[in-house]
């Protein structure tokens, strides 16, 4: 990446400090021209003594008196300055990058480990901060000392003054040679140290699977490796640093020991007065300064240019479309849905298909479950309805009534809402991570949310009610009563599609039945749940089933399967009709000698079906009674 470019980014980034940096940066030389000040009146002042003058050592120790109060009080406010400015940038970039990573691609970012994610946020915005705050005061800061510092010094000892120049331009020309090197190890620091993040993070996250498995000396021995990589990695840009910074210091050491002797001798001669010599040596120790921190400035500068790459790779990750667009489709647009279509949808993770060429149709109202084996492709089926992931091939879209037909993409997604595996539980109060998505809610909204969640039943119990703290990861709280609440917190936010991962999946099976029903009491509402649970399929009036990468639809009406013409997706879309005349009913016992499943039809012995297996002879559903005999229903 371009520094040009990295520099640009910066400035447009820190365009709200300028004010305070613009005064930072005159009191930054006012402080240096004062220190030049203190040393020609250090001259006057002995200079004065040497020569017996009480009146003029007088004046000048007043004068030296007034200016050190005056370097005290600028030293302090140029101090206070640079850390409001770094504090207020560090925040700014962090909201940036925080702005910048809502808006991108969901597919994009999980490249990124979360540790690494956080690294970026904290050290590396922190690096920026403090260079921006710092660099450019301290940079005029030197400057002024250098100018002003050489001036007094050409003006005191002219040909002293030339040997000096010419050996720091050296100096400087050196440290531009080992520009490269300093950000290469700066930018392989932070690398490391994202990597040790990483896993730490990790670590803590899973602190109770580590203790169960006893491997406790495997993290440890990992942990030692990313920290040793970290520490070498470390070491060797500090080794860099002291050999830098050494030499610069035995430089300017060779050139505070010529100006001593140069001028002691000047002195033997009387070329010059004590008070010169005193003057000159704190004139280059004056100039030691900026020399110093001119070569210390270049390795900082390259480290914010590496840190401020780092934010930036981010940052120029694809965005998602429609996400501003936030009035696009108004409330209206809902009430002139019909369906959602996933039409021949393809998507893959890099070269490995999970789902292959589907059709579906999901209707407003639908009571829908998703079914199929681990790692089938039924979060990934989530996803891509939520517009988070984007087809590899055939499209997603809402077709309303008059047949229009809107891509799900960002803008619609305002209308979706989600219960993910995992559900994301905050540290706050109960009533806080209920009215997440719906600020302003009221406590009886609040419960009634809860209510038809089932959260109720053990909020009422806890010591605080509402106001009760939840831990970090939700501590003091089960599985069941965190699904409860992500749950109620879904149904509070009032989108119209709820989407629910797992959502049910720790519930015991009357808990979750009563939550199933109180749901689907919601008829103006679409539910589409993933499910590994078969026992309450019965609840559901249409039922996706997805298996090596295609989908298979079923729909019922009041329990029964729909006898009209409806589809069997073997992935690229074809029909089968069902006849009338053809006795079809999954859920209850098929009168006659044969009953029919999607595609076969069943013996009295025997049935074979991709999805499910009738016995004539056994129960079906706890027992529900057809006729003089029971049904059965094996999944599998």
């Amino acid at each position: 990446m371009k520094d040009k470019k990295v520099l640009l980014w910066i400035y447009k980034n820190s365009k709200s400090q300028i004010l305070r940096m613009a005064v930072l940066i005159f009191t930054s030389i006012v402080v240096a021209v004062n220190g030049v000040a203190i040393a020609l009146f250090s001259r006057g002042l002995v200079d004065s003594a040497q020569e017996g003058s009480k009146d003029r050592l007088l004046v000048h120790g007043f004068i030296l008196v007034a200016l050190f109060l005056l370097q005290f009080v600028l030293s302090i406010t140029c101090k206070y300055l640079q850390k409001e400015i770094q504090n207020r940038l560090e925040n700014c970039y962090k909201s940036y990058m925080m702005r910048e990573y809502s808006k991108k691609y969901y597919s994009h970012l999980r490249k990124y480990h979360k540790g690494d994610i956080l690294s970026r946020y904290t050290a590396d915005t922190l690096k920026v901060s403090e260079g921006v705050s710092s660099i450019l005061p301290d940079f005029a800061k030197f400057i002024t000392k250098l100018i002003s510092a050489f001036a007094a010094l050409f003006i005191l000892n002219k040909i002293f003054t030339s040997v000096f120049i010419a050996g720091g331009i050296v100096v400087i020309f050196v440290a531009r040679l080992l520009r490269n090197r300093a950000k290469k190890l700066h930018k392989n620091v932070q690398d490391k140290d994202a990597s040790l993040r990483s896993f730490i993070y990790e670590l803590l996250e899973n602190t109770v699977v580590i203790k169960v498995f006893k491997a406790e000396d495997r993290v440890l021995d990992k942990t030692n490796q990313l920290q040793k990589r970290y520490y070498n990695a470390k070491r060797e840009k500090n080794i860099f640093d002291v050999f830098a910074a050494t030499g610069f210091s035995f430089i300017f050491a060779m050139v505070y020991l010529y100006a001593l002797v140069w001028n002691s001798y000047g002195l033997v001669h009387n070329n010059i007065s004590f008070g010169t010599l005193v003057a000159i040596l704190q004139l280059v120790g004056h100039l030691q300064a900026p020399f110093a921190g001119l070569s210390g400035l270049l390795p900082k500068f390259y480290g914010v240019l590496a840190s401020a790459e780092r934010i930036i790779e981010v940052a120029e990750l694809p965005e998602e479309q429609g996400l501003e667009d936030e009035d696009a489709y108004d409330v209206q647009q809902y009430s002139d849905m019909e369906c959602i279509k996933v039409q021949g949808v393809t998507f893959a993770y890099g070269e490995e298909e999970v789902l292959k060429n589907i059709y579906l149709t999901i209707n407003k109202g639908d009571f829908t479950l998703v079914c199929g084996a681990s790692g089938a492709g039924k979060s990934t089926l989530l996803m891509l309805l939520l517009g988070v992931y984007s087809p590899d091939k055939g499209r997603i879209f809402l077709k309303t009534y008059s047949n229009e037909k809107i891509d799900i993409s960002g803008h619609v997604r305002k209308y979706f809402a989600f219960v993910p595996q995992k559900n994301m539980i905050f540290s706050g109060t109960v009533r806080e991570n209920i009215s997440f998505f719906k600020s302003g809610a009221t406590d009886e909204e609040i419960m009634e949310a809860a209510k038809i969640s089932c959260a109720d039943e053990f909020i009422n119990w806890l010591p605080n009610k509402l106001d009760t703290v939840i831990g970090e990861n939700s501590q003091g709280l089960s599985e069941g009563q965190i699904q409860r609440l992500a749950i109620a917190r879904a149904v509070l936010s009032g989108a119209p599609i709820v989407l629910l991962d797992e959502a049910t999946s720790a519930l015991d099976e009357i808990t979750e039945k009563k939550v199933l029903l109180n749901l689907k009491k919601l008829t103006h509402r679409t539910f589409v749940f993933v499910s590994h649970k078969k026992t309450l399929s019965s609840l559901y009036n249409n039922v996706i089933n997805i298996k090596k990468g295609k989908a298979y639809q079923k729909r019922y009406d009041n329990g029964k399967r729909c006898r009209d013409k409806k589809r069997y997706n073997k992935g690229y879309g074809g029909t089968k009709e069902y006849s009338d005349k053809k006795g079809y009913n999954d859920r209850k016992e098929c009168s006659g000698r044969k009953a029919y499943s999607d595609i076969k039809a069943y013996s009295d012995k025997k049935g074979y079906s991709d999805i499910e297996v009738y016995d004539i002879r056994g129960r079906y559903d706890g027992g529900e009674k057809h006729g003089n005999r029971r049904g059965t229903y094996e999944g599998i």
